[in-house]
């Protein structure tokens, strides 16, 4: 099972960036993990737990792989991501546009409350 996640994970890895992943290699990797996740879900089966394990490591490094890929090609910007995705400007955009929506919503009650009265 270890190797057949390591194959799928590097047809994966060679997908373009601009490319799509073949679905069959999707439904293989998810298939693969949910064979190792059920094998290992016997807690006395210590070959199964171990491959568990080598196979949550070998997802891991794919996946930061898979980051640094996307950062390297200007896709991604981990720093702006770790950094909750805000800077001070967007927050005082979001503030303001949140208060431009408060004041809309209480114009809207007032002239409804307004047409209610006539």
């Amino acid at each position: 099972l270890l190797s057949e996640l390591t194959h799928v994970l590097d047809e994966i890895r060679s997908t373009p960036a601009c490319g799509e992943i073949p679905a069959e290699s999707l439904e293989t990797l998810k298939t693969l993990m949910l064979q190792i996740e059920h094998l290992s879900s016997d807690v006395s089966n210590t070959e199964a737990r171990r491959m568990k394990h080598e196979s949550e490591l070998q997802l891991e490094s794919w996946f930061d792989d898979l980051l640094e890929q996307c950062e390297a090609d200007g896709g991604l910007d981990l720093e702006y991501l770790m950094d909750g995705g805000n800077s001070d400007d967007e927050e005082e955009a979001l503030a303001l546009a949140l208060a431009l929506l408060d004041e809309e919503e209480e114009a809207a009650a007032e002239q409804q409350q307004q047409q209610q009265q006539q």
